[in-house]
């Protein structure tokens, strides 16, 4: 099984600066079990990273339930959030997609979006 045990997060956070934006990253890295796969690692973080604070706010739990509570069960986000990436085998890069929408050739899944 996989455990936050054999893992380290570099304490220093670091700036992305984009042409537009920025985001504040940190990078982490940790020692694989034998038998652990890429997939069982990626699925291991997105579910302690995702929804990000960015997505959801923080503390996350304190977050969600305020949502809940104040939120219209009839609004349906949609394709608002999501991680997106690729996972190799000796490396992966998940980021977190927002304002999501899906489009095909007859519709767009967005409201407000022709």
């Amino acid at each position: 099984s996989l455990s936050s045990d054999n893992s380290s997060a570099k304490d220093q956070y670091f700036l992305r600066r984009l042409l537009h934006l920025q985001h504040i990253c940190q990078r982490f890295e940790c020692q694989l079990e034998e038998g652990i796969r890429g997939c069982d690692v990626a699925e291991f973080l997105l579910h302690r990273l995702h929804p990000t604070p960015a997505v959801c706010g923080f503390p996350r739990e304190k977050a969600m339930e305020f949502i809940r509570a104040k939120e219209s069960s009839a609004y349906d986000r949609g394709f608002y959030a999501g991680p997106f990436g690729y996972v190799g085998r000796s490396e992966a890069e998940i980021t977190v997609a927002i304002r999501c929408g899906l489009i095909d050739n007859k519709r767009s899944a967005n409201p407000g979006v022709p």
